[in-house]
């Protein structure tokens, strides 16, 4: 009877360790997670860093090129959006020109002249 208390505190004790065991080791990969989140937290949070200084510079470089176009005391008050709306409108307007020209090599046909002079 003695052995067998013996051995049934043994058979407790195995599977005590064993719990320990497999809870160290779920405890030891969730650190790993963990560090491994913190890894790319920290590489993001330098690469927007860096975009942050690239966008700096590239603001600087744009207000440097105003003040060369209007020069250095009308760079506030310069407004550039109606130039960029007509140069965004040029450049989609030579997409569709593009890609109707492009339509027609295809269908072997002349183009229209409408489509000639759309710019």
């Amino acid at each position: 009877m003695a052995q067998r208390e013996g051995s049934v505190y043994l058979y407790l004790f195995i599977v005590a360790m064993m719990l320990f065991v497999l809870v160290t080791v779920g405890f030891v990969m969730k650190v790993q997670d963990y560090d491994d989140a913190v890894i790319k937290r920290n590489r993001a949070q330098q690469a927007q860093a860096d975009g942050v200084v690239a966008n700096k510079e590239l603001a600087n470089e744009l207000r440097a090129v105003k003040s060369l176009i209007v020069g250095k005391n009308l760079v506030d008050s310069y407004d550039d959006t109606e130039d960029m709306e007509r140069n965004l409108r040029t450049g989609q307007l030579k997409t569709v020109l593009t890609a109707i020209n492009k339509a027609n090599t295809d269908l072997n046909r002349k183009p229209l002249p409408e489509f000639t002079n759309l710019l």
